[in-house]
């Protein structure tokens, strides 16, 4: 008896069972599990299920659109005759040619799977051989100031790679150009991105591995660029005390007396100016160390990535204003004649300790 279970008859799940007439008991056929059913009849509506099969009783549950018939879905029979039963054991010989295609199958798959055993075997000892020689050359990176060894620097991230489970891979060549500043020594933003080791592993793995520039002892961080980001970082932490200190001043009202006229535009977007300004000095200077601008470094790049995001539209005075283009108080003129311009909308009076602050930052402004 054949039932089926399933969300429709085109799919699904089979289950059979089939009586044993020496001991008058039915069994169940579920896949790979097969189980004696308890009394002698079948009861399809009661029997196990698909999903539990140590349950004998009880209404069966189904996955969400699954349906099951408590129907037999194909009935198979057994003549009673005995005339008509088949010869098993003239079937347990199979033909000669079929013979002779499994020997000759069963060959080549012992050949195939020999083959595999073989190459899975060299390619152990080959990466073992590897790993022996990398762990050795390994030990011998570390150097100690104690000792007095002669290092160098090396990426960290050819390391890495160098290091990787994937023994059959390369890492390829030392490449190391781009950790170098524009003065062609290590740059002191990028120090976070090299290694240092003894210069003999380093010759070993040049050896190797090829690559430039090698970076000994001798190639120190640039003094230039060391001494740049400290200004660098001295002038942020003043423009964040005074963007504070000109935020609470501009609160204090003024008369037109004694305060100045500054475009509000000017007055929101100051501090994010003044920045674009000192990126784009630095590129220039970077520019005239090289003496052209062929490959952009990654503060010239950050310049060049905000200058392109600085579009902002002014709703009040609905214009399109570039920051790249566009001067500190150069709001408080008007476009055409380049005169103080009569839009109150367009400009805000500050009081003169404002002004003074920000004169500081921008000494040619209007």
């Amino acid at each position: 008896v054949l039932t089926h279970q399933g969300p429709s008859a085109y799919s699904g799940h089979y289950i059979a069972y089939l009586y044993k007439k020496e001991t008058g008991s039915w069994w169940s056929f579920n896949d790979e599990t097969v189980a004696k059913l308890g009394g002698r009849k079948l009861n399809l509506a009661t029997h196990e299920n698909l999903y539990d099969l140590n349950r004998s009783r009880g209404k069966p549950k189904l996955l969400y659109g699954h349906q099951m018939s408590s129907r037999a879905y194909m009935l198979v029979y057994t003549k009673k005759d005995s005339t008509n039963e088949i010869n098993l054991t003239r079937l347990s010989t199979p033909p000669a040619h079929l013979s002779e295609i499994v020997v000759v199958d069963n060959s080549r798959f012992d050949q195939w799977a020999s083959e595999c055993r073989q190459k899975a075997r060299e390619r152990i000892a080959r990466g073992e051989t590897v790993q022996g020689k990398k762990c050795k050359l390994y030990h011998s990176l570390v150097c100690s100031s104690d000792t007095g060894d002669d290092w160098e620097w090396i990426r960290l991230s050819w390391l890495k790679a160098w290091l990787s489970k994937d023994l059959e891979k390369e890492p390829g060549e030392i490449s190391q150009s781009d950790v170098l500043c524009q003065h062609g020594r290590v740059d002191p933003l990028r120090s976070d991105q090299l290694k240092r080791i003894r210069t003999e592993a380093a010759s070993k793995l040049f050896s190797m591995y090829g690559g430039s520039p090698r970076l000994s002892g001798d190639f120190r961080f640039c003094v230039e660029c060391v001494q740049r980001q400290c200004q660098i970082l001295r002038l942020k932490a003043r423009v964040q005390v005074d963007q504070k200190l000109i935020s609470s001043l501009v609160k204090t009202p003024c008369t037109s007396a004694s305060g100045f006229w500054v475009g509000k535009y000017s007055l929101r977007v100051w501090k994010k100016m003044w920045e674009e300004k000192q990126l784009k000095e630095e590129k220039d200077q970077g520019d005239t160390d090289n003496g052209e601008d062929d490959e952009k470094t990654p503060t010239q790049n950050s310049a060049v990535n905000q200058n392109a995001n600085c579009e902002i539209i002014e709703k009040e005075k609905e214009v399109t204003v570039e920051c790249s283009e566009f001067e500190f108080n150069h709001d408080v003129l008007c476009n055409e004649h380049g005169k103080f311009t009569a839009k109150e909308s367009a400009r805000r009076l500050v009081s003169a300790d404002v002004w003074r602050k920000l004169k500081e930052y921008f000494p040619d402004a209007p």
